[in-house]
């Protein structure tokens, strides 16, 4: 920041006009940032200890909208993350100005005061640093939102939107985390809300964009999802061809050195879901999963050497199947706990017994991904991890099989066949052999409260259900 000898205007509200400082560059204001609704500026509040702040300046918004802002302002303030900028204030001041305001000076001006980021955007911080270091920083900004989507204040029963997700919207500091700054869209979801159209043109959910509903923490899920997407594959997300995007994924992944493209590709892509319902709900375990992933990459550049590509091929087909399996197990995973052999005996607990309030009736209440190594053999969904219990549940259960090659299989079951929802029936464990193929596997197990209106923390997965096993049987 300059010295106090620079000139400089000022601004404040009436009881204290001159309580932020903005330096002029060349005798000239030079903004940081700017939006729809108006100005940022590098500011200090002068003091014993001078704060550095960012200082927005509204300069589409009428007056009349304070209270509006300021209450979205208050219950941003409470929110308190470190990979969230912290807000600091919201009042009306007068027009930035000399030192000493005039007798007539008008304090209708609205501005925003929140924690100066030090550090670069993060699409200078990407170029820099990589797709590896960029996903990671999404992970931030995911657990940022989540600590947004999970506030809950009296004016904020159902947690804060943030609503402008974009890379813009994301500094990386010089210690190299990420935090999610500008807060110009954020407002307490309302799930009534049917306002369309919030955010910025290609960073916008599909539902946004029609209309269809509001600003929503499902909207802020497709936020990330986007710009993970644009983290690897260089631009955000097309509307019109959403059925291409795990594709796009997978082969820009490979492009940039990850061996495990076709697992990235699966767990960005969850947040892409056109269906709002559809998408990741747990935005902490998502970028916690995402970490994992990133971790797990293996470079393979010297692969795309023509005489290494040939020789390596040669090795293969003098070695075979050996080979081959003992290269999917090499490149597949760092982690030994992360990859379940798929052999005669095996098991894997997909989902425990829990509870499930009636107000989650309908939605996603878990997912979970598993990365099997298949070798053949019959499968089964189970009560009990020898495969002979009958599952005991009426939530509803899918199964998505990413196979190695980037096809996908699917199982769907609603195991509940009471019709009040508050009794279990018992279901015979479930043949699932023929969603997988011979080596690398990504299990998503996916269970939805399958009881609209019903005791569901009674019954299935919830509460009184059973565990719900696979089972690699010989």
């Amino acid at each position: 920041m300059s010295s106090e000898a620079q000139p400089s205007l000022w601004t404040g509200p009436r009881d204290d006009p001159n309580r932020y400082r903005v330096d002029l560059v060349d005798d000239g204001l030079v903004e940081v940032g700017a939006g729809g609704e108006g100005l940022v500026y590098e500011a200090t509040r002068p003091g014993p200890a001078d704060v550095h702040v960012a200082l927005k300046l509204y300069t589409s918004v009428p007056i009349d909208v304070f209270s509006e802002i300021e209450g979205s302002a208050r219950l941003l303030a409470g929110v308190e993350h470190p990979n969230l900028m912290r807000q600091i204030e919201t009042f009306t001041g007068r027009a930035l100005g000399p030192a000493e305001p005039s007798d007539d000076e008008d304090f209708s001006v609205i501005y925003s005061a929140a924690e100066w980021i030090d550090g670069e955007p993060l699409d200078a911080a990407v170029e820099r640093h990589g797709t590896a270091a960029g996903l990671r920083w999404v992970g931030d900004v995911s657990r940022a939102l989540a600590a947004l989507h999970e506030a809950r204040a009296p004016d904020a029963p159902d947690g804060v939107v943030h609503g402008d997700v974009k890379p813009s919207n994301v500094r990386v500091t010089p210690e190299g985390s990420a935090k999610l700054i500008d807060f110009g869209f954020s407002r307490a979801h309302d799930a009534n809300s049917a306002v369309g159209g919030v955010g910025t043109y290609r960073w916008r959910a599909p539902e946004l964009v029609t209309g269809e509903r509001g600003p929503s923490p499902a909207s802020d899920v497709w936020g990330i999802g986007a710009l993970a997407y644009w983290v690897v594959v260089g631009e955000p997300p097309a509307l019109d061809v959403l059925t291409e995007v795990h594709d796009r994924l997978t082969d820009a992944a490979l492009e940039k050195g990850f061996v495990n493209a076709t697992e990235l590709a699966s767990h960005v892509a969850t947040l892409l879901e056109a269906d709002p319902a559809r998408r990741v709900r747990d935005l902490g375990r998502w970028a916690d999963e995402l970490d994992r992933i990133v971790q797990r990459r293996r470079h393979v550049r010297w692969l795309r050497r023509p005489a290494l590509v040939a020789a390596v091929g040669a090795l293969i087909g003098v070695i075979g199947g050996i080979c081959l399996t003992l290269l999917v197990q090499s490149l597949g995973d760092s982690d030994a706990t992360a990859v379940t052999p798929g052999l005669p005996g095996s098991v894997v607990l997909l989902a425990r017994p829990f509870a499930v309030p009636d107000s989650r009736s309908g939605e996603q209440v878990l997912r979970q991904d598993e990365i099997v190594v298949y070798r053949g053999g019959p499968v089964f969904l189970s009560g009990s991890r020898d495969g002979e219990q009958p599952l005991l549940a009426n939530d509803e259960v899918e199964l998505q099989v990413t196979h190695a090659d980037g096809a996908v299989a699917r199982f769907a079951h609603n195991f509940g066949a009471s019709s009040d929802c508050q009794r279990d029936e018992p279901t015979p464990p479930q043949d699932v052999t023929n969603l997988f193929a011979p080596g690398r596997n990504i299990v998503r197990v996916i269970i939805r409260g399958g009881c609209n209106g019903g005791d569901v923390g009674l019954g299935g997965f919830a509460g009184a259900g059973t565990p719900l096993w696979m089972v690699f049987g010989s």
